[in-house]
């Protein structure tokens, strides 16, 4: 009778322990299961966060980029009224040379 009741008794701290441990891993296995879904939330707002600060980036991106078109455009009209050719400038520079020379060799047959 006794060994029954030690049989007993140990079964009983055995399914208790068995209980306790079941009960503690539930609890935690509901904790990071609670913790996962905090970070899916928190994931989800900051791919919304994101999507947000992507779009306003690409907006000023965008603005950025007309307005650096823009500013090319006006040099590229600018150009020919500030800038001179090569061509032009070695053509401009062989008239006025001719034009010296002429006005250089008309001094001299004046001076003899």
């Amino acid at each position: 009778m006794e060994e029954k009741i030690i049989t007993w008794l140990v079964q009983g701290i055995i399914g208790a322990l068995a209980g306790a441990a079941v009960y503690f891993a539930k609890i935690t296995h509901s904790q990071i299961r609670q913790d996962i879904n905090d970070r899916k939330k928190e994931l989800s707002e900051l791919k919304a966060e994101l999507k947000v600060e992507n779009a306003v980036l690409k907006t000023e991106l965008k603005a950025d980029t007309a307005s650096l078109r823009r500013e090319i455009d006006d040099m590229r009209n600018k150009m020919p009224f500030t800038y001179v050719l090569r061509d032009d400038y070695i053509r401009m520079m062989a008239s006025f040379e001719h034009k010296l020379d002429r006005a250089l060799s008309r001094s001299e047959k004046s001076d003899c």
